[in-house]
């Protein structure tokens, strides 16, 4: 199942679809991070 999967994303990765979706995934996570302190030290 593992190698399947990584298989699956290295043929994605070829197609430069891989990295992208990482990217838009971080973009994401960092987005809500700074949120996320920007709320935080808005309330206290």
């Amino acid at each position: 199942m593992n190698c399947r999967l990584t298989r699956k994303a290295a043929n994605m990765e070829d197609n430069g679809m891989v990295s992208l979706a990482w990217f838009v995934f971080e973009a994401g996570v960092a987005l809500a991070l700074l949120l996320g302190i920007v709320w935080w030290t808005m309330r206290k």
